[in-house]
This record gives structure tokens, sequence and C-alpha cells, in this order.
């Protein structure tokens, strides 16, 4: 398939977006994208590397005989060669310059070509000049009306304008290449040409045709919203320059007002940020100072900033509207609910929740339902970040009820999602796939794209959560370029940080240093507290191994520091868990108790996101410094509570070694088996699974077993990059020769100190267990 596009530097980021997702999506697919632009288009986008390939031809100026070419194919034998020539000298080598001045000599034969214009704006205009009136005024119909449209709404504009012979003009001006119909669509052939046709007229008459035009589109229906709020901002905006024209209607401004502020109120995906502060601006600017709707306009701008994750220019429109004295109570209410929605993001959960009650109760106070269903809503979300899930439950559930009552689709749709991620951290995946498919059927049914990507992203966790690491990477790669699409950065980093996890615990940690470094990156530029800590907690972890330990270690060192500083329950469990499990994959116990101890130990709920995690490390610890037996109690205890749930191969893969540690030979093997048979365990639990069958086939003196499970344990270090599975694998092989009297234990152990020589790190936690199972011998 080829695609072509022209003139790219004229497209919006929408459109950019759109072209970087479809290479996303069909990088494997044989697509050729042919593209025609400016080098302006490069200081704001390029395709991204590693997807595609890309070749960037430059256009030369044209010499003498290329330019009397296309003006000869242009004007064929009707002008003499001195004429062409001259034509081409004028030219200057441009091929739009040649075009129009051929173009114009054509249609007039007593055309002084030393009087043209040297500038293509004035060779467009002096062109226009020489063509029929009614044409002339067609064409500022359609300028008036933006780059395209449908020929039916052009006809509609000259019929209101009192203009006849439509249909001759239409055949004259695509004649003659000045304006391009294709079935029921009609364009200019190019930005310039409308940019001029469209300069030509005087700003009184832009700003009557743009009032005229929006309450045509607005009485007779049937047009898109936000071409009738851009028509009324173009009206109101000349108007104020002009102070004050004659037949644009006095209210014209609140028009636009109440215009763009529906519109804006629709379009919900960050893609269309740009596009929705661009026109709160405009719409600003021809509020005057003292309107009734000017604060709330402002509102209406950090609102779409938020959503958009720049913080700090939501923030200047939000001190803004705090500073007016008096300022009208619903709008103080909805500056609140904005302002305790940007503390969210940035971790500020107890002001948060304290600036979204005082939002809320203002709410309640005017009687504005939606309002109060919001306000309750973020609360509650506040509460489950900050560790409060009773709290939170009881909030979500009130704000569904309030949805609910006043019909608030959009509203319901984002309470249900909530509860999802609610039903998720708590482990209740059942309950939590149910309300995803609640929550994205009706952003379906209300058309929001955000809502439906956010929806498939939490499913693509839960999958993660599940072992389904296949089906994570699917989805997960499907709602990215959804995400890139829309603009939706934090649904983007979200994505990379599932990405980064599955390529961890699939044993690629280099490819997950790209994915969670490029979610680090986008999280602090978004100021996303949370969602940065979530991705810190996996690049630490990525950086362990893929033997980058002194990086982790700075990085888990600065991330605590920073927490301890400014402590949030709830959300500082998720980096020292993390640091206290890649502490554990090193060997260090001590490091890992130190993190261990910063963590709220009172939650024994293993369903709880994380819980199971930290009780796995507790017993590693335990492990690590000697006391296997109560490691294996502690992992059982994980293993018991958690088999409702899921069952969980980490804590399996575990109690494996623990087992092994302990002299449990017949229980090792059983919890090996169930790593080995599970089709959802990760690399490194399947790797320790391996592990324990090697250190029991050694025990055993079970040579044709051992020399089995050994060759298992080779192939698996071989097939991933893991430096450290790598390094555990080799300390375990080692050991096992060793206890058998191979002659190989020699070269193992040589191999061994090499890596940990280059890894800089003594794993003496792991010599531990090593020998702890293997004394017997």
């Amino acid at each position: 398939m080829v695609l072509s596009l022209s003139d790219l530097q004229w497209a919006d980021d929408v459109v950019l977006r759109l072209v970087s997702g479809l290479m996303a999506r069909l990088a494997r697919t044989p697509l050729v994208i042919i593209a025609s632009t400016t080098h302006e288009l490069f200081e704001r986008w390029s395709p991204q590397p590693g997807r595609s390939n890309m070749l960037l031809l430059a256009l030369d100026s044209l010499d003498a005989q290329q330019g009397t070419a296309l003006v000869r194919q242009i004007v064929g034998d009707d002008l003499d060669d001195f004429t062409v020539a001259e034509i081409v000298d004028r030219g200057g080598g441009n091929p739009f310059f040649l075009e129009e001045l051929a173009e114009l000599v054509a249609a007039d034969d007593n055309a002084d070509i030393a009087a043209v214009p040297h500038n293509v704006r004035g060779v467009i205009s002096a062109r226009l000049d020489n063509i029929p009136v009614s044409d002339r005024q067609l064409l500022e119909h359609a300028a008036v009306l933006g780059r395209r449209g449908p020929v039916d709404g052009l006809r509609k504009m000259a019929e209101v304008m009192q203009q006849g012979g439509f249909d001759e003009s239409v055949q004259r001006l695509t004649e003659s290449d000045l304006l391009r119909v294709d079935r029921e669509r009609w364009e200019f052939p190019s930005n310039l040409l409308h940019e001029v046709v469209y300069a030509r007229l005087a700003k009184s008459e832009r700003a009557r045709r743009h009032a005229g035009v929006a309450a045509y589109l607005e009485e007779h229906g049937g047009a898109l919203p936000e071409a009738i709020a851009g028509h009324y901002r173009r009206a109101a905006s000349l108007d104020r320059d002009l102070r004050s024209v004659e037949g644009v209607p006095d209210d014209v401004a609140d028009r636009a007002i109440a215009t763009t502020r529906a519109v804006v109120g629709t379009r919900r995906a960050a893609a269309a940020t740009r596009r929705n502060v661009e026109a709160l601006t405009e719409v600003l600017e021809v509020a005057p100072v003292g309107h009734p709707q000017r604060e709330l306009l402002r509102v209406d701008r950090a609102r779409v900033l938020v959503l958009a994750r720049e913080l700090e220019l939501a923030n200047e429109d939000l001190d803004a509207v705090f500073a007016v004295k008096k300022l009208d109570n619903a709008v103080r209410a909805a500056a609140e609910l904005v302002l305790g929605e940007l503390l969210q993001i940035r971790g500020e959960f107890e002001q948060s929740i304290e600036m979204l009650g005082s939002a809320n109760k203002r709410f309640e106070d005017l009687g504005d339902h939606v309002g109060a269903a919001q306000s309750t809503r973020l609360s509650g979300m506040s509460m489950l970040y900050q560790g409060d899930t009773v709290g939170a439950e009881e909030m979500l559930n009130r704000a569904l009820e309030l949805s609910v009552e006043c019909q608030d689709l959009g509203g319901e749709a984002w309470v249900r999602q909530n509860l999802a991620w609610m039903s998720f951290t708590r482990g209740r995946i059942t309950e939590a796939k149910e309300r995803i498919d609640e929550a994205i059927a009706l952003f379906a049914e209300i058309g929001d794209g955000v809502g439906i990507t956010w929806g498939r992203g939490l499913l693509a966790y839960v999958h993660l959560y599940e072992g389904d690491l296949e089906g994570a990477a699917v989805l997960a790669a499907d709602v990215l370029a959804e995400a890139e699409e829309q603009g939706e950065k934090w649904g983007k980093g979200m994505m990379l940080v599932l990405l980064g996890s599955v390529a961890l615990w699939s044993g690629d940690p280099f490819e997950a240093v790209n994915r969670a470094e490029e979610a680090v990156a986008l999280f602090g530029e978004i100021e996303d507290a949370l969602a940065l800590m979530q991705a810190e907690a996996v690049l630490g972890r990525a950086y362990v191994r893929a033997g980058r330990v002194q990086e982790a270690r700075a990085l888990f060192t600065r991330t605590i520091d920073a927490l301890t500083s400014a402590p949030r329950e709830g959300t500082a469990e998720l980096v020292p868990t993390s640091a206290a499990a890649a502490m554990v994959t090193l060997g260090d116990p001590e490091a890992a108790h130190l993190y261990l101890e910063a963590l709220d130990q009172s939650d024994d709920d293993v369903g709880n996101l994380g819980s199971s995690e930290r009780l796995v490390a507790t017993a590693m610890v335990a492990l690590q410094r000697g006391d296997a037996a109560g490691a294996v109690s502690q992992l059982q205890e994980v293993i018991d509570a958690t088999g409702e749930l899921r069952v969980d191969t980490s804590a399996n893969a575990s109690l494996a070694l623990a087992a092994v540690a302990a002299g449990e030979i017949g229980r090792a093997r059983r919890h090996s088996a169930i790593v080995s048979e599970s089709v959802n365990a990760s690399y490194p639990d399947r790797m320790f699974a391996i592990i324990a069958q090697v250190l029991c086939d050694a025990l055993d003196r079970d040579d044709d077993a051992f020399d089995l499970s050994l060759t298992e344990l080779r192939r698996m270090r071989r097939a991933g990059e893991d430096q450290m599975t790598r390094m555990l694998s080799l300390m375990a092989e080692s050991a096992a020769l060793a206890a058998i009297g191979h002659a190989d234990a020699t070269a193992r152990e040589e191999e061994l100190q090499a890596l940990l020589s280059q890894l800089g790190i003594e794993p003496s936690g792991w010599r531990r267990v090593f020998a702890d199972a293997l004394a017997v011998t």
C-alpha cells in the first residue's frame, strides 16, 4: 500500500500522531508513505527510528532546462520561446512559482511579464484579478469556510450570499485548477492559495461572512459544532479588532464563548489538547474584562491542560482564577475540582483530598450533582493511592450512585473504570474484569475513545498480574499505538511500563531498561508522581537484571530518599518493595532487609497488589540469612493465601529453593514441578525451578536425572539475557558439580567469578543458600 501526503508541514499534531500510529501499527506490513514537506516540519516531528526506514530526498531548484519543460507542459505551444524563457528566468527555479506564472500568462496573452510581482503571493493575487467576478466571489466564500469542505455547504453559502451561476463557476475554477472537486468534496489546491484568497477580503467582510456562516449552520443543523464555534470565534475576534462591525450580531462574543465551551467539553482526547487550548485562548481574548464567564473559561483551559499533563500551565490559569477577589461560588468549585486532580497527579494526596472535599461541599450547596459526583470520585482515587482502600471504596460507590442518579453516563463510565482499578489492586481479578467490561461498554456508548483506551490498558495489566505475558504484551502494544494516536501521554507511559515489565519477566532486561527509561522520562515531564514511581520501580529492577547494579542502587536510594522527605502511604510501598526484591536478586539480604523495614508490614492481605511480592522478599531474606525452615513456612503461607486467587509461581519457585536448603527434597520437587508446568511462569521463576531440580538431583545422586536437569539449566541460561539468572545458574551449577565431585566444577567457578567481577557484586546470600542446600553432601 502506498500513502501519499502533500504539504505535511501544515499538518497539526493530531494528523502527525495519526501518521506515527499508522507506522507503528503497520510496521510489519508492506507500506510506503510518500510525503512532501518543508524543513520546518522536522522542528516538531519526525518518524520514530527503529520501526521504519526513512529516505529524505531534498528537492533542489529546477535548472533552466527542467523549468522550460515544466512551463511547456502547462502552456503547450501557445507561447513563443522568448516568453517561456522570460517565465523561466522570473521563476527562479521554484516549481510552484513557475506554474503560477505560466498559468497567469496563459490566461492573459497581454500579460506583461516584467510587471508580474516577484513573490508567489503576488502572482496568485494577480491571477485572481483576471478571473470573472462571480468565480472570485465563490473562491472567497470557500476561503471563509476553510481549506476544504462539502460541495453542498459551499452551494448553500452561495445561496445565502445570493450568488447565482454556482455550477458554472465551479466548473471554470476546476478547469483553472483554482479549486479541486472530488465527488461531493471541494478543496483548495494549496494552503497558500487559500491564504491569499482569504487575505484579500476586508476584515469587516470576513467578520460578516464568518458570523453569517455560523448563524446559518447553527440554524439549519447538521454541521460540526467545532465549525460553528470556529466561525463565531473568528467573527468575534474581527468584530473586537474593528470595534464593532455592521451586520455582526452584538452578542457574537457570547455566542463564541457558549459554542466553544460546548465543543471543548466533548473533546476529551489529549490529541485535541492543542486545538482546545487554542480555541479557549481565542475566546478568552474576545471575552471582555468582567464578563461573567471569563474565569470559567480559564478553569476550562486549566482542565484541558491537566488532562494533557501540562501542570505548570494549568497552575498559572488556576492561580489567576483564585486571585479574583469576588469569585463566583460555582467557578470556585470548578477550579477546586481541577486543582484537586492536579494535586493528585503530583502525588500530594492529603492536599488533594482536602481541596476536593471543599469543591464537593460547594457543588452540593449549588445542587450540582454532576460536580459532586466528580469530586467524590477523585477523592476516592486519592484515598486509594494513599492506601485507604476502605475509604476509597466508600467514596467511589457514592460517586457511582450520584452519576447514575443524574444520568451522567460519562461520569458513570469513569467511576466504573476507577472501581475496576481498585478491584485489580486488591487482587479481585474476576471483579476487575467485570468492571472493566462495564466501563468499556459505557465509554463505547458515549464515544469516549480515551476511556476505551484506559479500560483496555487496565485489562493488559490484569493479564500481566495473571502471568499471561504474551497476552499482556499484545494488548499493551495495541493500546500503546492508540495512546500515541490520541496524544495520551499517561496512557502511553503506562503501556511502556507494562511492556518493560513483560520484557523483564521474559528474560530481556535490556529491552525492559529501554521501555522503562522512556516511561520515566515521560512521567517526569508530565509531573505524575505515582506513575513515575511505578516506572522507576520497573527500571531499578531492570537495571539489576541487566547488570547495571550501581545505577540500580543509586536510583532506589534517590527515589526512597524523596519518599522519606514527603511520605505517601500506599504509593510509598512501590519502590521499597521493588528495591527489596532487587537486593534479594543480588544476594544482598541485609540491604533487602533495610528496604523491607521501610514498608507497612501490617498489610497481610496477599491479594493486594505488591503484598505477595513483599512477603516473598521477606521470606527470601530469611533464606539468605540461613533460616531455611522459616522461609519455607512463610512461603507456604503466601501460597495457601493466594491459592484461591491464582497460582503464585514466584512463591512456588522460591519455596522450591527454600525447601532444598531446608532438606525437604520431596517438597522442593513438588513446587518446582508446579512452576515448570505453569504456562504463566516468568523466566526468573522457571530458572529458580530448574535450579531447585538440579540441586535435588545432585543430592539424590541420580546421574541420569542430573544430566537432564543440568542440560535444561544450561539451555535456559543461553536463552535469556538476564545477567542475574545467568549468575545464579552458574553458581548453582558450580556448587552442584563440586558437591558430586565433577571435574567441570572448577571451570564453572572460574566462569562465575569472571561474571561477578564484571558485575561488581558478591552475592553472599546466594552463596549461603547453596551451601545450606548441599551441606548434607
